[in-house]
C-alpha cells in the first residue's frame, strides 16, 4: 500500500524542468554581467583603449556610447579627465549621473530630441563631441 503520494518524476527532472533551470541560469548570469558592466567594474569603455591615464592638460576629449540611441535611452560619456561639467544636447542642458570620480557620465536622450551634438562646458571652456549623436525612434 502506498502512502498516498503519486509515483513519478519530479518536474525538475523532466525536459521542461531542465530547460527552465537552464533558462534561469542564463538569465541570472546575463543580469550579473550587465550589472557589472553598467557599474564600470568590467568591460572597456568604447574609445578608451583600455587606459584611464590623464595627460595633465585637463579635459581634451570624450566619447559616448551607444550611437545611435533611442528617445529616452541612457547614453554614457567617457571623459579623458574628471571635470565638473555641464552637459548639453543641441543647446539643451541635460541632467546627469556621475561615476568613476567624474570620468564617466550618464545622460538620458530627451523625449523630444533630434539628432545633434553633445557638448560639455566648464570653467568658461567647452568641448563638442567629434560626431553627432543619432537619435532613432
Amino acid at each position: 500500500m502506498g502512502n498516498g503520494k503519486a509515483k513519478g518524476k519530479s518536474f525538475w527532472k523532466t525536459l521542461p524542468g531542465i530547460l527552465s533551470q537552464i533558462a534561469a541560469i542564463i538569465i541570472a548570469v546575463t543580469g550579473l554581467i550587465a550589472g557589472l558592466h553598467a557599474a564600470g567594474i568590467i568591460g572597456v569603455p568604447p574609445g578608451d583603449g583600455g587606459g584611464n591615464e590623464t595627460n595633465g592638460n585637463g579635459l581634451t576629449s570624450f566619447t559616448f556610447y551607444p550611437n545611435p540611441a533611442s528617445l529616452g535611452e541612457e547614453v554614457t560619456l567617457y571623459l579623458n579627465e574628471a571635470v565638473a561639467v555641464l552637459v548639453t544636447y543641441n543647446g539643451q542642458p541635460l541632467p546627469k549621473k556621475v561615476f568613476s570620480g567624474g570620468k564617466v557620465l550618464v545622460v538620458t536622450v530627451p523625449g523630444n530630441a533630434v539628432s545633434g551634438y553633445l557638448e560639455l562646458s566648464w570653467d568658461g571652456k567647452s568641448l563638442r563631441a567629434e560626431e553627432p549623436l543619432t537619435v532613432i525612434g
